[in-house]
């Protein structure tokens, strides 16, 4: 009970320091925004400007579940309008921690323009804004700035998005750690496999040197999803 009001109370706190509509970026903790209306088109059938100005207005309605019904036909779109409380500079990260999503795009106004930057498992990883293992997107807001941003995300199967918001602090020391883990892991493996063909060779028996095939293409495949 503690912990349900303890929440309820950091709701209200964020509610009560955003502008009507806004999200505020409190710092300390991630704000998950998998919950927040969103619209689902047919895909191309929407620009980033039609739906500013309001074209998706009537569309929007929380998601219904955790999987969200993609196909190479439709594609989500999720308006989002950030706020920064604070009378200091922030840096934060959107992120759609979901490694095998074809596409997403961030629409970020800057003047009277719309920029549009994307990552995914379809977008060759140099053109990513920030490399890593899933989409993520540097915001850098200015103090007490309010941002109307867009997301849009393409997939040709349904897949979760789990979309969020984390302080680029916060998410710098969960992406140390995940290399370090898979940095732990890939090295295991490594060592496994070698250690098989080893025994492969010493005692002249094949399913050793299987079982070190087995862990080295289970190492490659954690390499390349990462």
């Amino acid at each position: 009970m503690m912990a349900g009001a303890c929440l309820c109370g950091s709701g209200t706190a964020v509610a009560a320091t955003a502008p009507a509509g806004s999200i505020a970026l409190v710092a300390g903790a991630a704000i998950p925004l998998s919950q927040q209306p969103q619209a689902m088109v047919p895909r191309g059938s929407l620009t980033v400007g039609e739906a500013a100005a309001g074209r998706l207005d009537s569309r929007l309605a929380a998601p219904e579940s955790a999987a969200v019904a993609l196909s190479p036909d439709n594609e989500l779109w999720i308006p989002l309008r950030l706020h920064n409380p604070s009378d200091q500079s922030a840096i934060w990260q959107l992120q759609v921690a979901q490694p095998s999503i074809d596409e997403v795009t961030l629409f970020d106004a800057r003047g009277k323009q719309w920029s549009p930057s994307s990552a995914g498992d379809r977008v060759e990883q140099s053109l990513w804004p920030r490399h890593g293992r899933y989409p993520s997107f540097d915001l850098r807001f200015t103090p007490g700035e309010t941002r109307q941003l867009f997301v849009r995300v393409r997939s040709s199967m349904p897949a979760s998005v789990p979309v969020r918001l984390v302080g680029e602090a916060d998410a710098d020391a969960a992406e140390q750690l995940a290399h370090i883990g898979l940095g732990f892991l890939l090295g295991a493996l490594t060592l496994l496999a070698a250690a098989c063909m080893v025994q492969a060779v010493l005692y002249r028996d094949a399913s050793y040197a299987l079982y070190g095939s087995y862990a080295l293409l289970l190492g490659l495949s954690y390499a390349s999803i990462s």
